[in-house]
């Protein structure tokens, strides 16, 4: 049950209450009116008999009979009269008229019943009917005696049966009025601010934090509604400062996830530095005893290689020699020129170099290292297709370094190639320039690729490319020392060399050269003294 019936309610039980109270005071009062009328109606009715009858002489029965009925009509509210009377001769009679009868009693009695002051006595019938009687004393020429009137109280009890019932009625009837418009007072007082007021806070709670209510209704209703707006005005300080107190915290935290990631790719790369420069520094112990070993081969071989390689260019030179002699000298020969090969492979690999630099012609280099790496083979003439950006034709480093890393790289791609033949050639060699790698707007590189559709390599493979005595090819085909220089001859030209490949389609070698100028430039800057700290 809401609030506004539960007012009605107490509304409607405060009004039946008091015209409960009022109902039943004012009829004890009308009751009491009544009474008071019908007892005075009484009292003057008798009295008024009494002198009537007091002025008259002895009359008869019929006289005594008319003067009753007479005195009835007079005094409609009188419902009976009795006369007591003694005669002169003692007799002693009763005479009775009653209204509601018609009818004229005469009896005798043996004395008077009652004698001396005026009496007033209260009565009720079997019926339930109340009456009041009045006894009044006689004395006169009539005689002695004394009258009796008597008054019902039934009308009265009849009148306020019906008042009682009719202000039932009309009690009721205000009462179901009252309530009513207590309900319509309870609900524009109270009701519909309650429900504005409900309505707000369902708003509120799903996070319209700007919902207002309006000053409407009863001052306590308007307090509560300017209480409630106060509410959310600090609700909604409140949630202005908790929103700004996430997206700063959000920020921060943004912030400090980005500084810990550049913390983590930073350490990650001193990690791959530090991978890398041991990596190195271990290639670079085992070439300075690969260094040592091709020193002491390259005393202990070279002189008697030498000597041999010459004996058999003469025996070859001499026109008797026998054709199966002749075929054995020319396979000790190649051996002999592979055995001088490796040991300078070996001297190649070990030997750290100053390039020399000058202004090349890109192209031409590109296309004399493809010739050499050919070597005079016509079958791989088609194989070899040579591109040169316009940006790169030109470019300032040691001319020859670039050319023995291309020769490497070339015939190794022509070797993973084999005698394939296809619509485009199966080895590719390129030239452009790009800026140098993690530095925006640095100075640009001469960019070298070498591509091979070949059967490419697994990842162990392209992870130990180049490692020295690494190969790929079959046994006695070589040295594995090709790319283990390769690589330290990008180094030396201040540049890099990187390999990249995809098993069943292709192998990619690229080498960055920086400009020739630039890397002089950078080594004198590594070079120069650093200033002395100045303590202040």
């Amino acid at each position: 049950m809401n609030l506004r019936f539960q007012l009605a309610l107490l509304v409607a039980a405060a009004i039946a209450a008091s015209l409960a109270l009022a109902m039943s005071t004012t009829i004890s009062m009308t009751r009491a009116a009544l009474q008071q009328d019908a007892k005075v109606a009484a009292v003057d009715g008798a009295d008024d008999i009494a002198k009537d009858l007091q002025r008259l002489p002895p009359v008869s029965d019929e006289a005594i009979e008319r003067r009753l009925e007479a005195a009835l009509r007079k005094h409609r509210q009188l419902t009976e009269i009795t006369l007591e009377l003694q005669a002169a001769n003692n007799d002693v009679s009763e005479y009775s008229f009653r209204s509601s009868q018609d009818v004229f009693i005469k009896r005798h009695l043996a004395a008077l019943k009652h004698e001396g002051p005026r009496t007033i006595s209260a009565s009720v019938a079997e019926n339930g009917e109340r009456s009041f009687s009045v006894s009044v004393p006689l004395s006169g020429r009539i005689g002695n005696g004394q009258i009796k009137v008597m008054v019902s109280l039934g009308s009265v009890d009849k009148a306020m049966g019906t008042l009682s019932h009719v202000i039932a009625e009309v009690a009721a009837a205000a009462v179901l009025l009252a309530a009513l418009l207590a309900v319509l007072i309870a609900d524009l007082l109270v009701g519909r601010p309650l429900a504005r007021l409900a309505s707000a806070m369902g708003e509120v709670s799903q996070g319209a934090l700007d919902r207002r209510v309006e000053r409407r209704g009863p001052p306590e209703v308007r307090d509560v509604s300017e209480a409630f707006n106060r509410m959310l005005d600090r609700l909604e300080e409140a949630d202005l400062a908790v929103r700004s107190f996430n997206e700063r915290l959000a920020s921060e935290v943004a912030q400090a996830t980005q500084s810990l990631s550049e913390k983590n790719a930073a350490l990650a790369q001193l990690n791959d530095l530090l991978i890398r420069a041991r990596e190195d520094l271990a290639h670079r112990e085992r070439l300075a005893a690969l260094g040592q070993l091709a020193a002491q081969l390259a005393h202990e071989v070279g002189t008697p290689l030498g000597s041999v390689s010459g004996h058999l260019q003469l025996a070859l030179a001499d026109a008797d020699t026998p054709a199966q002699t002749h075929e054995r000298l020319v396979i000790a020969s190649q051996e002999v020129q592979r055995v001088s090969r490796i040991i300078r492979d070996y001297l190649d690999s070990t030997r750290r170099m100053e390039p020399e630099l000058s202004a090349i012609d890109v192209e031409r280099t590109l296309k004399e290292a493809v010739e050499v790496a050919r070597g005079g083979n016509p079958q791989r003439r088609a194989q070899v297709a040579v591109e040169v950006g316009e940006d790169a034709r030109s470019w300032r480093t040691d001319e020859g370094v670039v050319r023995q890393i291309l020769v490497n790289l070339v015939a190794n791609a022509l070797d993973a190639v084999g005698q394939k033949e296809s619509d485009t050639a199966p080895v590719e060699v390129m030239a452009s320039t790009e800026e140098r790698q993690g530095a925006r707007g640095a100075p640009r590189e001469l960019v070298l690729k070498v591509v091979d559709h070949g059967a490419g390599l697994t990842p162990e493979q392209l992870g130990r490319m180049f490692e020295p005595f690494y190969t790929t090819k079959g046994r006695g085909k070589g040295t594995g020392l090709g790319l283990a220089v390769c690589r330290e001859l990008a180094r030396a030209l201040g540049g890099r060399i990187e390999a990249a490949s995809e098993l069943g389609k292709e192998t990619t070698f690229t080498v960055h050269v920086p400009d020739g100028d630039e890397v002089l430039r950078r080594a004198q800057a590594a070079n120069a003294p650093k200033p002395a700290a100045t303590v202040h």
